[in-house]
């Protein structure tokens, strides 16, 4: 639904961050920054369900869903190079995240647009690049810090909210977000 919005980025500056604190919290559930790297697979296999969408265009598919990995990885290596206190990232950290997985996409998205006429941020020469970059990521980790605080808030206040993942909760969410995937342009 934020694909819809008229404000234009704001999908890019909301998803990242929102993923960022699912990843943070299945670590801090987990134990282990290996399961912020184990939901990125599970993100990106549900944007390639729009590949059974009649019409649906691969590289608009494809290109998320590689982005979706990188955010994965790059939020699994900061957890794990620099563990943060109860398992929250902070502005550094968030920022470390958010220009980290930007750049490694910007050098996928430069090689493969070596090897194939597409189109992408790069074709918005330096200024697209350094608002990808550096003014995106900014924003994106001023937002990872405020979801990072409202989750701290929300465990102070009612402590059952920060309890273990409930499966039964995860598996409802998951075809939820494949429905409205499928359903929603």
């Amino acid at each position: 639904m934020l694909h819809l919005a008229p404000a234009p980025g704001l999908a890019g500056a909301v998803m990242f961050p929102v993923g960022a604190w699912c990843m943070v919290r299945a670590t801090r559930a987990a134990g282990s920054p290996a399961a912020a790297l184990a939901l990125g697979p599970v993100a990106a296999a549900l944007k390639i369900l729009n590949l059974a969408l009649p019409g649906a265009d691969p590289f608009a598919v494809a290109n998320p869903a590689a982005a979706i990995l990188l955010q994965a990885l790059a939020v699994g290596a900061i957890l794990r190079l620099w563990p943060v206190e109860k398992g929250r990232l902070g502005a550094m950290t968030g920022l470390a995240a958010a220009i980290g997985w930007r750049a490694a996409y910007a050098l996928l998205l430069a090689t493969a647009m070596s090897l194939l006429p597409l189109r992408g941020v790069l074709d918005h020469g330096a200024a697209g690049m350094s608002r990808f970059l550096l003014l995106e990521g900014v924003v994106n980790a001023f937002l990872i810090g405020q979801f990072m605080e409202f989750d701290r808030r929300l465990s102070v206040r009612w402590p059952r909210l920060s309890a273990s993942p409930n499966p039964i909760a995860a598996g409802a969410l998951t075809a939820l977000a494949a429905t409205a995937d499928l359903f929603l342009p």
